[in-house]
């Protein structure tokens, strides 16, 4: 709710609440919204969701071993 209160304009959006606002505006999701809209249906909207996913994915995956070896790090007892 407060991201759309402080970013008023849809220029400023993040990628997730551009992607709820996507969401929200087709009309195979929400049916209300009128024939002026671009259909864009079910398989886009999850495309979008992966391709907004898949970087902080690919991070996780690189910087995995070193966040692995800083928790273990911490646990040792001398």
């Amino acid at each position: 709710f407060m991201p759309y209160v402080m970013l008023y304009s849809g220029e400023n959006y993040t990628l997730p609440l551009g992607l709820g606002f996507l969401f929200y505006s087709t009309p195979a999701i929400n049916p209300g919204i009128g024939a002026t809209s671009v259909p864009i249906y079910k398989p886009e909207i999850a495309l979008a969701g992966i391709l907004i996913a898949l970087p902080i994915m690919i991070m996780f995956l690189v910087s995995q071993k070193r966040l692995i070896r800083g928790m273990l790090a911490g646990s040792i007892k001398e």
